[in-house]
């Protein structure tokens, strides 16, 4: 057996049987699973030479998200167990993350524009394993032992700062700033003629 074969093989597989699985329920009303499963794809996907594949997987979790509503505020706050309140906002997060670093590399719009990215608070660090879901009990990070979604947030705030250094490079008007709408400048309005 070929050593260097088996692992894309195997990850091959994985993603054919998850891809059906996808299929058949994509149909359906979304779930926080099929976000969660598209994000994954996306994530094998951008590892492929099939990058037009990844930026619609990626689409298909951010519409499914917000149509789940993961994209306000209040979806999350109305949450009383911290453990599902944390799921949805780093789901709501990890499309945001997805959706900007791809913008970067294929050189696209992102989908997300900056308010909307914003407006759901960002996860806590504090790792899964430490929250209770006990909406009386306050949950925390054990002060010796760093959370590792600080990772996440840290990335987060890199992609923030690379989408408004995109924003800029594709403005129509330098003098705009990062403030702009992001489809006008990558479709500006303005017609010649």
């Amino acid at each position: 057996r070929d050593l260097h074969s088996f692992p894309t093989r195997r990850s091959s597989d994985l993603f054919v049987r998850a891809r059906e699985t996808l299929n058949f329920n994509v149909w359906q009303a979304g779930s926080i699973q099929s976000v969660q499963a598209f994000l994954l794809l996306a994530q094998y996907l951008q590892s492929t030479n099939e990058p037009h594949q990844c930026w619609i997987v990626v689409g298909l979790a951010v519409r499914t998200a917000q149509s789940l509503g993961l994209h306000l505020p209040e979806t999350s706050e109305g949450v009383s167990s911290s453990r599902l309140r944390e799921l949805l906002r780093k789901i709501w997060h990890g499309c945001v993350l997805m959706d900007r670093f791809l913008s970067m590399t294929y050189g696209r719009p992102a989908m997300i524009g900056e308010r909307s990215a914003a407006a759901v608070p960002l996860p806590m660090a504090i790792d899964e394993h430490y929250l209770s879901g006990d909406p009386h009990r306050k949950d925390s990070q054990p002060e010796d032992r760093p959370s590792i979604l600080d990772f996440f947030i840290q990335s987060l705030d890199l992609y923030r700062i690379l989408n408004e250094i995109l924003l800029n490079v594709y403005a129509a008007d330098p003098k705009t700033g990062p403030n702009v709408d992001e489809w006008e400048c990558f479709f500006p309005s303005r017609y010649d003629g």
